[in-house]
């Protein structure tokens, strides 16, 4: 039997680009090809402007992309913690500490310049998986993360060397370039350790040397071979090269999600005709037969007459030996079954990321079996963020620990979400001591006063 190739509807880049515009509501271009599928060059013409008010993708992740509103991480030092914008008050420090715990730091939820895990989370849940990569900075001497698209990143992987991390990655950026920005690749390579910043493309001519932030470390010959500057620098992996990237998610995955793409773009189309119905097509349909306005052009009539609030208008016959008629017909299409019906296939999209509630049905508040999905929907996401996390961190601490010449530890990290960190602080709690005493002091009293009844009573029988 041979190998069936699947047809997918859009190549797997097409899907990726589509994904990532839908995440940051820029996905127009689409929805308007849509809109001319479905409804036909003609009717599309009589739209009102594309609606993307209807993007049931990007409405969920605001409900499920939250796992870092509340996260925390085990293992990280003072100093690391410091490196990367932690900074809560001293309380919750405290309240953390008992737990063995600090609050995940500012510098990886939110990020910088090139986003947080708030924003890698958000890709991820819409396309299956997203590249963060590690940085340093050299004038603020910090380490910080930078989230790649994924429709900007290539991962490879080869199952006879590692299964489960890439063993070479294309991303897809911009560089300064002979003083302006340009498009190039950077190519990452564990085979032979490498750096390699291309032109373009994957396939563009090589430039490396030609960066001015990569020229200095190019020319000492830390972007390749034995002097490739990303390597482990304690334990059994001493000495071994890294990717500073690290793949949340499965590449694999991206079409079994195609849901979210086509029923975002008929969502846009839905609301966007529903829209026009409200507009142009919710009214009672109006006509005459031998009659006309008081008024003096007849051109004006072929087109009707436009009313405002309060005006009056007054119909005479255009015979008087053939008195003229008027009726109407009731709307030409029922706004509210459409709203009706977009709102609830909105909804049937967004059961598609975990979030199964359907608003119109609850009178605005999800009912508690809606709740429970929804948790268990995003303990999925639990295992896949802490994959990622860990080494990311560990990467961080690589880096740092490089770049300062500082023992920071790369091992022994872990990370925790959401009613995970709850229970850990509440399991941590200090007991109430005076309460147990009261408490033991009652118990004291009730066994002497059941000893005096005891002895009474062995009085009594004697």
């Amino acid at each position: 039997m041979s190998y069936t190739k699947p047809n997918y509807k859009r190549t797997p880049e097409e899907e990726l680009l589509l994904r990532c515009l839908m995440v940051e509501s820029a996905h127009q271009d689409y929805m308007i090809a849509k809109l001319r599928d479905m409804l036909g060059p003609e009717r599309a013409k009589r739209q009102v402007p594309i609606s993307v008010s209807a993007n049931p993708l990007r409405k969920t992740l605001n409900s499920t992309a939250t796992m870092y509103n509340l996260a925390a991480v085990s293992g990280m030092g003072d100093r690391l913690f410091g490196l990367l914008r932690g900074a809560v008050p001293p309380e919750t420090m405290e309240r953390y500490g008992r737990a063995g715990l600090v609050p995940m730091p500012h510098g990886l939820t939110e990020g910088g310049v090139h986003g947080g895990l708030r924003d890698a989370l958000e890709y991820l849940q819409a396309c299956e998986y997203v590249v963060v990569a590690v940085g340093w900075a050299g004038v603020a001497r910090q380490p910080y993360i930078h989230v790649i698209r994924s429709c900007d990143a290539n991962p490879l992987y080869d199952a006879s060397v590692d299964p489960y991390n890439p063993i070479r990655i294309e991303i897809s950026r911009q560089r300064m370039y002979k003083g302006q920005l340009a498009d190039v690749c950077d190519v990452w390579d564990l085979l032979e350790p490498s750096l390699t910043v291309r032109l373009g493309d994957r396939d563009g001519r090589i430039i490396t040397g030609e960066i001015p932030s990569l020229r200095a470390d190019y020319e000492a010959g830390l972007l390749s071979g034995e002097g490739y500057w990303w390597r482990w620098r304690q334990g059994e992996r001493k000495g071994q090269a890294y990717l500073p990237c690290v793949v949340y998610g499965m590449v694999g995955r991206l079409h079994r999600g195609m849901l979210l793409s086509e029923g975002g773009l008929e969502a846009g189309v839905m609301r966007t005709s529903a829209m026009t119905v409200t507009i142009d097509c919710g009214f009672p349909d109006r006509n005459v037969v031998g009659l006309k306005t008081g008024t003096d052009s007849d051109d004006q009539m072929a087109e009707g007459t436009a009313l405002n609030p309060g005006d009056i208008r007054v119909w005479h016959n255009a015979d008087e030996t053939r008195p003229g008629t008027h009726w109407e017909f009731g709307p030409g299409a029922d706004a509210e079954a459409m709203w009706r019906n977009s709102r609830t296939f909105e909804a049937d999209i967004s059961a598609a990321l975990g979030f199964p509630v359907d608003y119109t049905s609850t009178g605005g508040a999800p009912l508690d079996h809606e709740v429970k999905a929804r948790q268990q929907a995003l303990s999925r996401w639990f295992g896949i963020c802490r994959h990622g996390d860990v080494p990311l961190i560990e990467r961080i601490a690589a880096v740092a620990g490089k770049a300062l010449n500082e023992d920071i530890p790369e091992t022994g990290y872990s990370t925790i979400y959401l009613e995970e960190v709850t229970e850990a602080l509440e399991a941590a709690m200090p007991g109430d001591e005076e309460g147990t005493e009261e408490e033991d002091g009652g118990d004291e009293e009730d066994m002497e006063d059941d000893s005096e009844d005891t002895g009474d009573e062995d009085g009594t029988d004697t």
